[in-house]
């Protein structure tokens, strides 16, 4: 194969002399290009093109270098290599990092020049300058100096630091995982689920507030609670729970699972009208009932089950446990 087909262009050393050791290793990266496309597999002829295409001031020049270090020799190096990490031996020490680190700065994005064109340009620029970070460089230059204001918006939530967090305790990952988390078996202070930190709870703040001011203040009215949602908003259910009653509460729940839970709720508190509260119709009576999110089952007193007339009971033998509490309620029906 012709090998004189696309010549590489001299390096000329004078030409820009602050920034030497770049241009060169950019020429270098060409001049290999051009091997590869030429086919060129002879070390001693590799050296020789690039003695020759590099022009007669880097051929002078590799000529008065010294020897490299016996101590520093590749085992089996072939000569084309050798003579590749004299010349860069001599060039990087010459890199200017002021200047490399300016370029960088400077840099934006053109007009018609996508984000990951863009990206891939600093990324290149980031290679002579030394930074301890990178990355995180080169994403606040794209932050600063991006055309596109929609980056500017999403940038932060794109941040890596999130993955060097625990979300369940806020602090640094801990290189034990999971286990060693000191959130694993504490009960959150706003949603009441195990293992995570209130700071750090991702429930909803209207839930986190029902849920917490239900566990800290108990409420009940003078007819029951219910923990399921008002049907005018939230539709019907396709599958209706059956009634089981204690003697003092009638609590609907599912019948998928034999254990169910409630949360206790204590008669006579003046402050029961601040909770959430729904009307709920029931065989023809409206009775007022308590919302609670955090319970699994819903349910009234014995006194407000004697106003349905004629309504029987079916035995059940399914266990109810309190909020809190690993005591089971005895169930009447």
């Amino acid at each position: 194969m012709d090998t004189h087909s696309t010549p590489v262009p001299p390096f000329h050393i004078a030409e820009d002399p602050s920034n030497v050791g770049s241009r060169w290793e950019k020429w270098l990266n060409r001049f290999d290009n051009h091997l590869i496309a030429a086919c060129m597999e002879n070390e001693d002829r590799k050296k020789a093109m690039l003695l020759h295409y590099a022009g007669e001031e880097v051929h002078d020049l590799y000529l008065s270098l010294p020897e490299l270090p016996a101590n520093t020799a590749q085992p089996n190096e072939s000569p084309y290599l050798t003579a590749k990490r004299k010349l860069k031996q001599y060039f990087t020490p010459r890199v200017n990092k002021e200047f490399e680190m300016f370029n960088f700065r400077q840099a934006r994005q053109s007009e018609n020049e996508i984000i990951d064109q863009f990206y891939a340009k600093l990324l290149k620029l980031s290679k002579t300058c030394t930074f301890e970070n990178p990355n995180e460089e080169i994403k606040l230059q794209i932050i600063m100096n991006t055309k596109y204001t929609e980056q500017h918006k999403t940038a932060p939530a794109n941040s890596g630091t999130s993955k060097n967090t625990c979300k369940n305790c806020g602090s640094n990952w801990h290189p034990n995982g999971r286990r060693a988390c000191p959130a694993l078996n504490v009960i959150c202070r706003s949603c009441g689920k195990k293992g995570h930190y209130a700071r750090v709870c991702m429930s909803t703040t209207s839930t986190q507030q029902q849920q917490a001011q239900s566990r800290a203040n108990p409420q009940h009215d003078n007819h029951g609670t219910n923990t399921s949602i008002n049907k005018k908003h939230y539709g019907e259910r396709k599958n209706r729970a059956r009634i089981r009653f204690n003697e003092h509460n009638m609590e609907p729940e599912s019948t998928n699972s034999e254990t169910s839970f409630k949360t206790t709720i204590r008669p006579n508190d003046r402050t029961a009208m601040k909770c959430p509260q729904v009307h709920v119709k029931l065989n023809g009576k409206v009775i007022n009932f308590i919302v609670d999110t955090g319970s699994s089952v819903n349910l009234i007193s014995s006194s407000t089950f004697k106003e349905f007339h004629q309504q029987s009971l079916q035995p059940d033998s399914s266990s109810i446990l309190p909020y809190n509490c690993q005591q089971q309620l005895e169930v009447v029906g």
